[in-house]
């Protein structure tokens, strides 16, 4: 069963992929078959199209739809185009009887694996492949391809959800040492703005009710004067026997003004009474506008130490765009 009957200009050196996807959907597989084999045939052809050459791919009874794909490099030195062709095995002078599906059959002159589509596929057998996977537009007529950036790297993912998908990457976890040069030793000055003119307020505790006691000053051994005594008596203690006024409106200054008898030498101890429970109001003077001069002192040559945090994950890992490596067969 030939793809086309006429080949396809090739030259060699060149290389070409032929895939197409085959099952056997009706009738006996193996009445008039010498073996159970389909085959896939990728045949090299002269400028006449006699037969040169070929590599094949094969598949026994495929009952569910399966891909077949064959990649060649053309080697022969007479060759000018290629076929493709399904094979099959029949007896001599046998019928048979049986229905296949072929699905999709692709050429392209590629190196990809198949039975992956070839970036260059047409529009039609891509989207038969991937659909919108990858999303489409509005009114659903277009599909979108995974987006693959100039110069990304490739990395791996187990996800199919994720194709197509960027990651940013990691490195593996780590620190960094760091210090400070040692600045000598030296103090920071330091200062107050100006506040302006002001006081502080202040208080005191309340004490409860209470009084003061106190005394007077130590003043010796002395006596004091009595004034308005009787004229004409001698007193036993002294006194200022010059004439002064009288008592009881006696003005003919004609009276002494004898001592006390003297009581040595003594203080005198008081008590005030008690004020109830209160405290003192106690004020400040503003002292003008004004600021505080603030000093550090020196500590010494030093340094100080600088930790830097852990970054990064548990391995290295490369950003790139998230592909599903798979093994073709």
């Amino acid at each position: 069963m030939i793809f086309q009957t006429t080949p396809i200009a090739a030259a060699r050196g060149s290389i070409w992929t032929v895939s197409v996807g085959l099952q056997i959907v009706a009738g006996d597989p193996e009445a008039g078959f010498r073996e159970p084999l389909r085959q896939l045939v990728l045949a090299e052809c002269d400028r006449n199209g006699q037969y040169l050459v070929s590599s094949t791919s094969t598949k026994p009874n495929p009952a569910t739809l399966q891909r077949l794909s064959v990649t060649r490099k053309l080697s022969h030195e007479d060759v000018a185009g290629i076929k493709c062709y399904i094979g099959m095995a029949v007896d001599p002078d046998s019928s048979v009887d049986v229905t296949l599906r072929i699905s999709q059959p692709q050429l392209e002159p590629t190196s990809g694996p198949t039975p992956y589509i070839p970036t260059r596929g047409g529009a039609r057998t891509v989207f038969a492949a991937i659909g919108t996977t990858y999303g489409s537009n509005a009114e659903g007529t277009t599909f979108k391809l995974p987006k693959v950036d100039e110069d990304s790297g490739v990395i791996h993912t187990g996800d199919p959800a994720k194709v197509g998908q960027s990651s940013a990457g990691s490195v593996i976890a780590h620190t960094h040492s760091a210090s400070a040069s040692a600045a000598g030793a030296h103090a920071h000055s330091a200062g107050a703005d100006a506040v302006g003119d002001h006081a502080h307020g202040a208080w005191t505790d309340g004490q409860g009710h209470h009084g003061h006691t106190g005394g007077t000053n130590w003043v010796g051994d002395h006596q004091h004067l009595v004034p308005f005594a009787d004229a004409g008596i001698a007193y036993p203690w002294g006194g200022d026997y010059n004439n002064h006024a009288g008592s009881r409106g006696n003005v003919d200054y004609d009276n002494p003004w004898p001592n006390t008898s003297p009581a040595g030498g003594h203080s005198h101890a008081y008590s005030t009474d008690g004020n109830g429970t209160h405290a003192h109001n106690i004020g400040m003077n503003g002292a003008g506008s004004h600021s505080h001069t603030i000093n550090v002192a020196g500590v010494g040559d030093h340094s100080h130490a600088i930790t830097v945090g852990s970054t990064g994950s548990a391995r290295n890992l490369p950003a790139g765009i998230r592909m599903l490596f798979c093994i073709a067969f």
